[in-house]
């Protein structure tokens, strides 16, 4: 298992052609007088009483920097965060995390510096402080980029225990070999320079989610910024096409949980036959309910497994459905067996990065709905 460490000093990657840079961060006990950078934030976020609360995961922070120097301020709370700068990974923040960290050493110039939550977090919320500056340094805000994408999924999305090399893993060795960053969809995201949002609960479903555990299914929690259904998303319920968030393709992988393991006496479908038919249905409506509110995006499905898997079929029931009911921006993708070589028989390293290439490719083969890139990338 890939080993993650509070990370001090990094290496700052450059071309051959540049002076290789060192940055480094440590934790900072405060006592200087700073003020606030702008933050582009990406994902799903709330701001609470100065601190911005999320719980879904791929959430990042953006802001192009100028100066030696910035800080970032962390409540309270287990998460795993990764630090950019100029698109390169130069540290890896886990518990214990300090309240305050100082990143130095950037070198000359304006650097885009990127926080970005990488782990799980189905029990609570967690929180960012934001990026403060001290006086001899500034900020601005980054562009958004003119490309984006939104992943609906469950594990296989969020990246459950991707970065583990074995099936057996506790469950503090699944949260820390779980990295969304190097997950199919922020793959994806990068190789298109795309702004992204995840939508990801590991063992939920359609209908019905991992060996019938009761709690929101995906199409449940939807509608919500947190998962105790105490903040909903400022878009929904708005005229169609009037939220600020309107990605160009809505990539959904969903439905292992509904198939992955056998009925229970107690769980309301009769048969396998009626949970199909259940899941179909809803899907369905959830789909239709996502046309509402993203009219002009680009619907793309994947399912892997055997051909005559329930899995693979009901998702082809899904999108011939919706066909018939007149939705002609939507394709499926459907992908042979997995390795499965990580946690608990999830996706390794290089099954997500097979599912990014198989769904670059399904985009590339698609009309384009979005412009060209710009020049930086967020």
């Amino acid at each position: 298992m890939k080993k993650l460490i509070t990370a001090l000093a990094v290496v700052l990657v450059t071309p051959l052609c540049m002076p290789i840079l060192a940055a480094t961060l440590t934790p900072h006990d405060g006592g200087i007088a700073l003020q606030p950078a702008p933050l582009a934030v990406g994902g799903r976020a709330v701001q609470q009483d100065g601190v911005w609360r999320y719980q879904w995961p791929g959430v990042y922070f953006d802001t192009d920097l100028q100066g030696d120097s910035a800080y970032l301020r962390l409540p309270a709370g287990k998460q795993h965060l990764q630090i950019r700068l100029d698109g390169e990974r130069i540290a890896s923040l886990q518990p214990p995390l300090a309240a305050q960290y100082r990143l130095a050493g950037m070198g000359p110039g304006r650097h885009r510096l990127r926080i970005e939550l990488v782990s799980e977090q189905q029990d609570g919320a967690r929180g960012f402080g934001g990026v403060w500056l001290a006086p001899d340094s500034s900020a601005t805000l980054p562009p958004a980029s003119a490309r984006r994408i939104e992943f609906i999924g469950d594990s296989f999305t969020v990246g459950y225990g991707n970065q583990s090399h074995t099936h057996q893993c506790s469950a503090e060795q699944i949260w820390a070999s779980t990295d969304n960053g190097q997950a199919s969809g922020p793959i994806v995201a990068r190789h298109y320079q795309a702004d992204y949002r995840i939508h990801a609960i590991s063992g939920r479903g359609i209908v019905r989610n991992y060996a019938g555990m009761a709690a929101d299914t995906l199409p449940q929690a939807y509608p919500y910024l947190l998962f105790d259904h105490s903040v909903r998303d400022d878009a929904d319920g708005k005229p169609a096409g009037t939220g600020a968030w309107q990605p160009h393709y809505l990539v959904l992988g969903l439905g292992t949980n509904d198939f992955s393991t056998a009925l229970a006496s107690k769980e309301r479908w009769p048969d396998r036959a009626a949970l199909k038919a259940d899941f179909v249905s809803t899907y369905v409506t959830f789909i239709s309910t996502l046309r509402q509110r993203y009219p002009h995006a680009q619907l793309i499905l994947w399912a892997s497994g055997a051909p005559d898997s329930e899995l693979r079929q009901a998702n082809q029931a899904v999108v011939q459905q919706l066909r018939q009911n007149g939705e002609e921006r939507v394709s499926l993708v459907e992908l042979a067996p997995l390795s499965l070589d990580s946690c608990d028989w999830h996706p390794s390293q290089a099954d997500h990065q097979l599912i990014a290439r198989r769904l670059i490719e399904q985009i590339d083969a698609l009309p384009a709905v979005w412009p060209a890139p710009a020049s930086t990338t967020r």
